[in-house]
């Protein structure tokens, strides 16, 4: 086995993911690339960085990673996401029914639960998950499309102040902006979508 391949699984946080159960407690180098391999859905390593590094997937991924600080934290959180929402039933997307339920969701969110909103949005066809941030990372949140659905993914606690005009922030995303686009907040370049970024903050604010 080649070690830039073993090499590669350094890049990751093994223990939290070990702890969050993602993976499980390999002792040798080889089990604990094919599982890492695994956990992305990839067979090699070159997969891997085509798809988050380079571009080459574009009909999923507008955005390269390498421009961001640790790209492959990123997108080791942005995969849990991927894993959380495969659980999730979905209905069809419908963006006008969205966008009334983001108006009833507005006016009812010091009582709903977490799981009530999750419901509410997966009714229209939003898919929503809260999937708490690694260690130093240094994201609140990211909207993306998979399989034709919109996934909100959350890295902020439900009951932090700072959730509901990040929630606000990503729907604002969907209703506004391309399915070929993927939005990451609170990076340190988040400024790339400048434009995209301000439009999505007037909405949200109109919700909140």
């Amino acid at each position: 086995l080649h070690a830039d391949q073993i090499k590669w699984t350094t890049h990751f946080p093994i223990k939290e993911l070990v702890n969050l159960g993602y993976l499980s407690n390999k002792n040798s180098k080889i089990e604990q690339l094919i599982e890492l391999l695994s956990f992305f859905g990839f067979s090699d390593v070159k997969a891997w960085e085509n798809y988050y590094l380079k571009q080459k997937l574009k009909v999923n991924f507008s955005i390269s990673l390498l421009d961001y600080p640790n790209p492959y934290l990123i997108a080791t959180w942005l995969r849990m996401g991927d894993i959380q929402a495969s659980d999730c039933l979905m209905n069809t997307y419908v963006a006008g029914q969205f966008k009334n339920t983001l108006q009833s969701i507005a006016a009812q969110k010091t009582k709903i639960s977490f799981e009530q909103l999750q419901q509410l949005c997966a009714r229209t066809g939003v898919n929503l998950v809260n999937t708490l941030p690694l260690k130093d990372l240094n994201v609140k949140g990211a909207t993306r499309w998979i399989n034709n659905l919109p996934l909100i993914q959350i890295a902020v606690d439900f009951h932090s102040p700072d959730f509901w005009p990040t929630f606000f922030h990503e729907a604002a995303h969907i209703l506004l902006h391309g399915k070929k686009e993927i939005f990451l907040e609170h990076l340190n370049n988040s400024l790339k979508n400048c434009d995209k970024e301000q439009e999505a903050d007037d909405l949200a604010k109109k919700y909140l």
